[in-house]
């Protein structure tokens, strides 16, 4: 499915054009999905189940260069909110660490919240983009 992708996004070769990048969802090719598929994202999910790995995939988006939002959701059907407080916290502390490995930075946001998902954008410009000189 990501090599669809990619040929699906060069087909239509439009800058509006993107994808949703759901981390860690596919059927095929799971070992590179996400980092293949990194480029074409204009916004991003990242479940719960992801959250062991939010460093691989924020470094990913660094190498990409992706300015947009964090998504952040929890489809238990039980405290969702509670849940998505806690993985947002989790990616928050996660990204700073990074920032902090890399050099001592700043971090905005703008934050908006709604059913079982929380969407995060981060100022990407004064973060992530010191991971990908490094």
């Amino acid at each position: 499915m990501p090599a669809n992708i990619k040929k699906i996004y060069e087909a239509v070769d439009n800058p509006s054009f993107g994808i949703l990048l759901h981390f860690e969802n596919w059927d095929t090719d799971e070992e590179n999905g996400d980092r293949l598929c990194a480029p074409y994202a204009f916004h991003t999910h990242l479940a719960a189940w992801v959250e062991p790995r939010y460093e691989d995939k924020l470094k990913i988006l660094a190498d990409t260069g992706y300015s947009g939002y964090l998504g952040v959701e929890h489809h238990s059907g039980e405290n969702e909110y509670i849940q998505v407080e806690w993985q947002l916290a989790s990616l928050r502390r996660t990204a700073s660490q990074l920032a902090r490995s890399k050099t001592q930075m700043g971090v905005n946001s703008d934050e908006s919240c709604s059913g079982g998902g929380y969407w995060h954008r981060l100022n990407w410009e004064t973060s992530l983009g010191e991971l990908r000189e490094n």
